[in-house]
């Protein structure tokens, strides 16, 4: 190993005559090991500067080219990785590690109709790759979408298109488990198409049982058994899981989890707000419902700073902004009321709600109209589809105007209260 450290140990310049030498002789996989020992080390910058001099001598060597890749992705640099992928492809083009880490960035990208057609290349060389076909099966899930029709003939073929990738999902799942009985992966591909075709019990305990038996390898099983706890209106079982999930698997910076449980507290809200009618204090339900939102509101924020770009956080943002205000003026009219029949009646009233209450709204409000104002200007589909964009023109930026020409007068009716 003199090529690689010097007299006194430390790591030599990989272009150095003494290492061309080497990677000219019988040393090359010496080389290419220590240099995927300090990729694992998190060494990158000297494992790329190892990877690089030995493609000098070999620049056939195809796991070099493929190593390169995945320093390039690791960096989020998913062109250059692409790059280094399709040459070891162009190098021996029947690699299905490179059709596979293809396919990923297709994934990434969210160009599934390039990562379908990368997997079925490699399921065509080798029909019994297990993860080629999982994740081919979780393309034709992703893809399985139902959206109801004006015309019945378009309702019908999207159904059928519908029920078609959901058959292909599951074919794929179950093919791998004749092969691999205990594919926690496959087995939850199966699952999850049973949730999607209604089969919630049944989905429910097949995600109980695989988390039961692979709980520190699959995050989509925690995830799917809480989305079946939700659909069953079984609200904090559901938040617990996923916050399980966020902490165990993402070190609570997860986006895409941040804003299931921001879903479910909304949702958990929007069902607490039913009870009012059936309990006899329903100011307690409202504090209740205010508390939900706000921890909602939280985890939207915290899941905006880690994906910025991401659009729908910001339009789910709007829609907490806005049903926070209508809960306080909600509760601003009923207080009012039940002050006007204490006065009615003489009796001593005690003041539920304040001005800081109120002012809090105004500050909500004119945050939920510059993001509607922000949101309205988005002209690219994929970025902000154009029916949301509707929906914030017609009807946020619309109640917030409303609301700052009102809610002067609701800060007149709390100052009533405190006299």
């Amino acid at each position: 190993m003199r090529f690689v450290y010097s007299a006194e140990g430390e790591l030599q310049d990989p272009d150095t005559p003494e290492m061309q030498a080497a990677l000219r002789g019988s040393a090359i996989s010496v080389v290419y090991n220590l240099a995927r020992l300090h990729e694992q080390m998190y060494e990158s910058a000297y494992a790329e500067r190892l990877y690089r001099s030995l493609l000098k001598q070999r620049p056939n060597y195809t796991d070099a080219h493929m190593r390169l890749g995945a320093i390039a992705e690791a960096r989020g640099n998913n062109k250059e990785a692409s790059v280094w992928y399709k040459d070891a492809l162009s190098l021996s083009p029947l690699c299905a590690d490179a059709y596979t880490a293809l396919a990923k960035l297709h994934a990434m990208q969210l160009d599934l109709a390039g990562a379908q057609k990368k997997l079925e290349k490699i399921l065509q060389i080798d029909g019994k790759d297990a993860y080629a076909s999982i994740m081919l099966g979780n393309i034709y899930f992703n893809n399985a979408k139902f959206e109801k029709h004006k015309e019945k003939d378009k309702e019908v073929a999207a159904r059928e298109k519908y029920q078609t990738l959901l058959s292909r999902a599951l074919d794929r799942y179950t093919h791998v488990l004749h092969k691999q009985h205990n594919n926690v992966f496959a087995a939850n591909g199966c699952a999850a198409v049973l949730f999607q075709t209604g089969r919630v019990r049944e989905a429910k305990q097949m995600f109980a049982q695989i988390r039961e038996a692979a709980a520190d390898n699959v995050p989509d099983v925690w995830v799917n058994l809480a989305h079946a706890h939700l659909v069953q209106g079984e609200f904090l079982p559901a938040i617990k899981l996923y916050e399980a999930a966020l902490d165990k698997f993402y070190k609570g910076n997860d986006a895409q989890l941040l804003l299931c449980i921001a879903h479910a507290e909304f949702t958990h809200s929007l069902a607490s707000e039913k009870e009012k009618t059936n309990v006899r204090d329903p100011a307690t339900i409202m504090a209740k419902q205010r508390g939900m939102l706000l921890r909602c509101r939280r985890k939207l924020q915290k899941a905006m700073h880690l994906n910025p770009l991401d659009y729908s956080l910001l339009f789910n943002m709007a829609v907490v902004l806005k049903k926070q205000a209508e809960i306080v003026i909600q509760s601003t009219v009923e207080s009012h009321n039940r002050y006007i029949e204490a006065q009615n009646a003489s009796r001593v009233y005690v003041p539920e709600m304040t001005q800081n209450d109120l002012q809090q709204v105004n500050n909500d409000l004119a945050v939920m109209r510059r993001i509607a104002g922000r949101l309205s200007k988005i002209e690219n589909e994929k970025e902000f589809p154009a029916f949301q964009r509707k929906i914030v023109k017609e009807e946020y930026e619309k109640y917030g105007v409303e609301m700052a020409e009102l809610l002067p007068k609701y800060f007149d009716a709390v100052a009533d209260h405190h006299r």
